[in-house]
C-alpha cells in the first residue's frame, strides 16, 4: 500500500478532476447565454473552436480509459496521479472551449 500522502494526493488530485467535471456538466445542463461572436469574426475561428471541443473531447475519453484502468488493483498512486492530472487538465481546456461557444449556436445545442 502506497505512503498516507501519495494516496492522499492522489484523492485530492481524483476530487479536483470531479469538481472539473461537475462544472462542465453544469455549464452544459443549464448554458448561460453568451454575447454573439463579433460579426467582424472569421468562420473559420469558429470552426477552430468546433474542432477543438470535438478533439479534447475524444482525448478525454482516451484519458478516462487511462485513468480507470490506472486504477485498478494493484494501483500505483504515482502513475494514477499523472493520469488524474492530464486528465484535468484536459477537462480545464474543453471548459474553455465551452466558455467560447455562443449560446444557440449549433454545436451548443447539439451538446446541451
Amino acid at each position: 500500500m502506497p505512503p498516507k500522502s501519495t494516496t492522499s494526493t492522489l484523492v485530492d488530485r481524483l476530487n479536483e478532476c470531479l469538481a472539473r467535471c461537475e462544472v462542465i456538466l453544469t455549464k452544459l445542463s443549464s448554458p448561460t447565454p453568451t454575447p454573439a461572436p463579433n460579426p467582424t469574426t472569421p468562420p473559420a475561428l469558429q470552426a477552430d473552436i468546433r474542432h477543438d471541443f470535438i478533439s479534447w473531447s475524444g482525448l478525454l475519453a482516451k484519458s478516462a480509459t487511462e485513468l480507470s484502468l490506472a486504477l485498478k488493483p494493484p494501483v500505483s498512486a504515482a502513475a494514477a496521479e499523472g493520469t488524474a492530472v492530464k486528465f484535468a487538465d484536459q477537462l480545464t481546456n474543453l471548459n474553455f472551449c465551452l466558455e467560447q461557444l455562443p449560446v444557440g449556436g449549433a454545436l451548443t445545442q447539439e451538446i446541451a
